[in-house]
């Protein structure tokens, strides 16, 4: 199955967001990795939502 060409950079935008409102550096800058960001948001909306 093929992503439509906007996914990336709509994946990249949500990252980016996530990045802002938790304060979280880049990996290259000693911050976390796409997917270490990605999770940073679900771990918070579970702990959120109990």
């Amino acid at each position: 199955m093929r992503r439509a060409p906007d996914s990336d950079a709509l994946k990249k935008d949500l990252i980016d967001k996530i990045r802002e409102v938790f304060a979280v550096k880049k990996f290259e800058d000693g911050g976390l990795t796409q997917t270490e960001t990605l999770e940073l948001l679900y771990r918070f909306l579970i702990i959120t939502s109990n």
